[in-house]
């Protein structure tokens, strides 16, 4: 009985290295046939969330986009890649007034200490497109300055990024 137990942990050995071994190789090949996406974080307008420096990691295949996702986007309007928060969907009023962002008529309470001194805005969603905006949101250029993104400008939606800064 004891020659069994004993190949049944050796094979149990192959197959958690073949299962690691697997796993790897199909997240290499994700990433060199792009599925994945490693890139580092340039600029502040994401801060305190994510700082300069830090790593992001993306998806670029097979995701949906919900209020409060994080995106990397290429915005037509403007020369550049951007990495914003989603706070605005299909439909959504967006309406900056009386120094307070209100999503659908609801203060935003994610940022309650962002300024928006003599801003007004009064937006709503257009269909198939989505409000951006960057979580440090007095120095970000965002869908203030740029308007709403459609699906064929998101690059990828950010699944991780790293809490600790590494330089660029």
């Amino acid at each position: 009985m004891k020659k069994n137990t004993d190949k049944i942990k050796q094979n149990g050995i192959s197959l958690k290295y073949y299962i690691i071994v697997c796993a790897t190789l199909v997240m290499l090949a994700a990433i060199r046939y792009g599925f994945f996406v490693i890139t580092k974080c340039q600029g502040n307008s994401m801060y305190p969330t994510i700082r300069n420096g830090a790593t992001l990691v993306g998806i670029k295949a097979f995701y949906s986009i919900d209020r409060n996702d994080l995106i990397v986007a290429d915005p037509e309007e403007i020369n550049g890649t951007v990495i914003k928060r989603v706070v605005g969907i299909e439909g959504d009023h967006i309406e900056i007034k009386d120094g307070k962002l209100y999503i659908n008529g609801e203060i935003d309470t994610q940022f309650p200490n962002a300024q928006y001194i003599d801003e007004t805005l009064d937006v709503i969603v257009p269909k198939d497109s989505y409000f951006l905006m960057g979580d440090n949101r007095d120095q970000s250029e965002d869908s203030r300055v740029f308007g709403a993104i459609t699906d064929d400008e998101i690059r990828y939606k950010v699944i991780y990024y790293s809490k600790e800064i590494t330089s660029p």
